[in-house]
């Protein structure tokens, strides 16, 4: 956050999240630090209100001798939210407060994702900030974002395409990362007509939005997928190309065996198997 007064003290407050491994708690931390020392404050005694959808979730109190908070939001059946404070050992926390507020409720299970943060968009504030890290969980099940490629805007500007980086060695999600450092943040800063106090993300397929991509559960091949017309339709004829590649030989097309099917609703329409082709311009093709 941007540095204030306090007493005198030139301080600042640190905000960070991420997802505890393997499960579905997101873990929040908060540390109010001597911004010319960096040296964490004592005895420190937050106020925190969590609010969803405009509405209040919760709201409370929370001392801390250490000055470190660390929460956890935790996706449970009930629709109540149930604020308690528990030893970190028992989550297996990736920081080490001796005390974590556990926040459980239902309306933990969804969302997550902001499209738009309070961010302050002054030269002071983006001196202070190293890197802004934005994550996009994509689950592979949502086909229109396994596209090749994607593009980004922050605040409606566009972002070089070397800030987004894809991540498919998950067999059950794709992660997006965008990651902007302060050089190219102080660029957006620049640009800005009427900077408000918000940092407002838009992430898209580009252009062309086939092929769709993806990677093996091994992680050594990526799967490349498209077809023609893009528009199918029932009864007409579709022409499914797609391209096996090693990623290890930089996303080189290799002939290995396949088995490929096309289902619908748990019905198998298609099957057919073989050895994909190593040529970049002549894909291997698939009639339905």
């Amino acid at each position: 956050m941007l540095p204030v007064i306090l007493g005198s003290k030139f301080v600042t407050l640190e905000v960070s999240s991420s997802q505890i491994p393997d499960t579905q708690i997101r873990e929040i931390s908060f540390n109010l630090f001597n911004l010319d020392t960096g040296i964490t404050l004592k005895d420190v005694t937050y106020f925190i209100m969590a609010e969803k959808s405009n509405e209040l979730l919760f709201e409370g109190t929370f001392q801390r001798d250490d000055g470190i908070l660390l929460m956890h939001f935790i996706p449970t059946e009930s629709k109540q939210v149930l604020v308690e404070e528990q030893d970190s050992g028992f989550f297996n926390s990736l920081a080490g407060p001796n005390k974590i507020i556990s926040a459980k409720s239902s309306v933990f299970g969804s969302g997550g994702l902001y499209y738009s943060i309070p961010f302050n968009w002054s030269k002071e504030n983006i001196e202070q900030t190293s890197v802004m890290h934005q994550e996009l969980i994509i689950p592979k099940t949502f086909g229109d974002l396994m596209v090749k490629s994607l593009s980004a805007n922050i605040n409606s500007l566009p972002v070089p395409d070397n800030v987004i980086t894809i991540d498919d060695f998950s067999s059950e999600y794709r992660i997006v990362h965008l990651v902007l450092s302060q050089k190219e943040l102080l660029l957006i800063s620049e640009k800005l007509q009427n900077s408000n106090s918000k940092m407002e993300f838009a992430i898209m397929p580009t252009e062309e939005n086939l092929p769709l991509s993806t990677v093996t559960g091994n992680g050594q091949f990526r799967i490349n997928l498209s077809w023609d017309p893009q528009n199918i339709e029932s009864g007409s004829k579709t022409i499914f190309m797609f391209d096996i590649m090693d990623i290890f030989l930089l996303d080189r097309p290799v002939s290995v065996s396949y088995d490929v099917s096309i289902i619908h609703d748990g019905e198998k329409l298609f099957q057919k198997s073989g050895f994909s082709t190593d040529s970049k311009t002549k894909p291997n093709t698939l009639v339905q």
